[in-house]
């Protein structure tokens, strides 16, 4: 049985953290704080603003080809790679008692598959 395994562009939430630098004028110093943005809380006993990082999940689109060259290096299954296009498709030759494994693994990684 032949497989095409297909590359394919997905959305998936990241977590992107930068640095921020905030002067305090209080300290007079530069504070440095990692995160994807600074939130500034009110403080009335200090009566001034307090910086406070936030990391957020921020969609990024990626290729799905890491995920495709992983299941083939990861050899869990006995198949034959028939086809390379590198970053595109791979077409795989897969014994039939293995297919049910194999396929079941496909969609827990989110691959693309064709059957022929």
């Amino acid at each position: 049985m032949r497989v095409t395994l297909k590359s394919h562009n997905r959305q998936v939430k990241r977590p992107v953290t930068q640095k921020h630098y905030w002067y305090d004028p209080e300290l007079k110093k530069m504070l440095e704080f990692e995160g994807t943005r600074l939130v500034f809380d009110y403080d009335p006993t200090k009566r001034r603003s307090i910086p406070r990082p936030i990391t957020e999940d921020i969609p990024v689109r990626i290729n799905s080809w890491e995920d495709i060259d992983k299941f083939l290096k990861d050899k869990k299954y006995r198949f034959s790679v028939e086809e390379m296009q590198r970053n595109w498709h791979v077409t795989i030759n897969v014994d039939d008692y293995e297919w049910p494994k194999i396929e079941r693994e496909l969609r827990d990684m989110s691959i693309l598959y064709e059957v022929e």
